[in-house]
C-alpha cells in the first residue's frame, strides 16, 4: 500500500499504470519529489526500514520515509549533508522530522553501529560506493533506487553490492514513468 496522502495516492495510481513519459507526467513526479520524496515509500518499505532498526539513513532529503517509520516506533536516524533551505533538492518542501547535518562519510562512521538505509543517493557520485565501502561486517543496507546503469549512485558502488554483500530480499514499490526503482535489503559479508 502507498503511505502518501490520497492525492497523492490517485495521482502516483495513475502515472505507474500508464507509464506515459512526457512533460506533464514528468512535472508531476517533480512536484512530488520537491514535496514528499525522490521515491515512493509504501507499507513494506517502512515496516522493512522499522526491522532493520536501529539504522541511520544516510542522504535523508525530507526525510518522509523515515518519519513514517519512527512513527510506528523505529529507531532511525536521518542524516544529510545539508538539511535545509540552502539544499538545492529540498528547497520547496518541509522536512518531516529532524535531521542531522552530516555528511555520508560523517555519518557512516559516526554511526558504524548501526543498519543503513539509503533512498535514491546520487547520481555518478562516490556517496553509496564509501557508505557500503565502510559499513560493519554483518549490517543490514536498504537500499531504494535505480540498479547498475541506472540513476542512482555510481558504478563502484554496484560492484562492492555484488562483491560484499549478499542479497537477502527485494520488493517491488511503485514506480514513476521511465523510472526503474526497487527496494533491496542487503547484508554485509
Amino acid at each position: 500500500m502507498i503511505l502518501v496522502d490520497q492525492e497523492w495516492k490517485e495521482l502516483i495510481t495513475f502515472q505507474t499504470k500508464n507509464w506515459a513519459f512526457d512533460e506533464q507526467s514528468f512535472m508531476k513526479r517533480e512536484d512530488f519529489r520537491k514535496k514528499i520524496s525522490w521515491h515512493i515509500p509504501t507499507e513494506e518499505l517502512v515496516e522493512c526500514l522499522k526491522s532493520i532498526s536501529p539504522s541511520v539513513s544516510i542522504g535523508s532529503g525530507f526525510a518522509y520515509t523515515e518519519s513514517l517509520a519512527i512513527s510506528r516506533g523505529a529507531d532511525v536516524i536521518p542524516t544529510d549533508i545539508e538539511p535545509g533551505k540552502d539544499n538545492k533538492w529540498c528547497r520547496d518542501g518541509k522536512f518531516y522530522c529532524e535531521v542531522e547535518r552530516l555528511s555520508a562519510s560523517e555519518a557512516i562512521q559516526k554511526y558504524n553501529d548501526r543498519n543503513v538505509f539509503m533512498g535514491w543517493p546520487p547520481y555518478d557520485t562516490p556517496m553509496a560506493a564509501e557508505v557500503a565501502k565502510n559499513m560493519s561486517s554483518g549490517k543490514y543496507l536498504l537500499y531504494v533506487g535505480e540498479s547498475a546503469g541506472g540513476c542512482n549512485g555510481d558504478g563502484e558502488f554496484f560492484t562492492v553490492l555484488h562483491e560484499d554483500f549478499e542479497e537477502i530480499e527485494s520488493f517491488y514499490i511503485p514506480r514513476w514513468s521511465g523510472i526503474y526503482d526497487e527496494a533491496k535489503l542487503y547484508r554485509k559479508k
